[in-house]
């Protein structure tokens, strides 16, 4: 469905450049649809991006509660400490995203809205794809060597785009990724068991 958006918005400007890729659908809201529909269509577009928000919000405290903090400070059955625990941690992890969202606003400067979060989630992308292969492929790996082989191939992907972005490309970092994981993860696995059998 995006894809036919964007080819119809390029075939209704006639291949038109526009100073920066994101403003094309923005222009063609205010400029050509009606006020009715201009006005459903922005409030879609922020009750969709609310949603999104919301739900990662609550998500991220609610298992910063109930798998961290919970168990640590032994409050398992007590409800209220949970749920005065909950809302501090919800905003904890407000801040957090409103400080990661500030961070990357260099990054948009010189690229479109689709490819900063493409860029942003093939950091992580490459790690659970490997970890996803280890657990269907090798019936070897364990929860540590896949553990392990996840933070190394997340932060060698990271590292190569602080490092070389100019040299490589993001969509290359997701295979890069997985390739790492997988092969750290399998022969930590390995070493693993023949410690155990040792």
């Amino acid at each position: 469905i995006f894809l036919v958006i964007g080819i119809g918005l390029w075939a209704f400007y006639e291949g038109r450049e526009f100073p920066v890729a994101d403003e094309i659908f923005a222009t063609f809201i205010i400029e050509q649809l009606p006020v009715g529909i201009t006005g459903f269509l922005i409030a879609g577009v922020f009750a969709a991006a609310m949603s999104s928000l919301s739900s990662s919000i609550n998500s991220l405290a609610s298992a910063a509660v109930y798998d961290f903090w919970a168990p640590l400070s032994r409050a398992v059955g007590d409800e209220f400490r949970v749920l005065r625990a909950g809302r501090i941690f919800t905003l904890i992890w407000a801040f957090l995203l409103i400080a990661i969202a500030v961070a990357y606003v260099p990054m948009s400067e010189d690229a479109t809205a689709v490819e900063v979060a493409l860029t942003i989630a093939s950091l992580v992308y490459g790690g659970l794809l490997g970890a996803f292969f280890l657990g269907i492929v090798d019936r070897r790996a364990n929860q540590r060597g896949v553990i392990i082989g996840m933070t190394v191939g997340i932060g060698i992907a990271t590292s190569i785009w602080i490092l070389a972005a100019a040299s490589i490309g993001w969509p290359w970092l997701v295979p890069i990724g997985t390739f790492v994981t997988v092969l750290v993860g399998a022969a930590t696995s390995r070493l693993a068991s023949r410690r155990g059998m040792g």
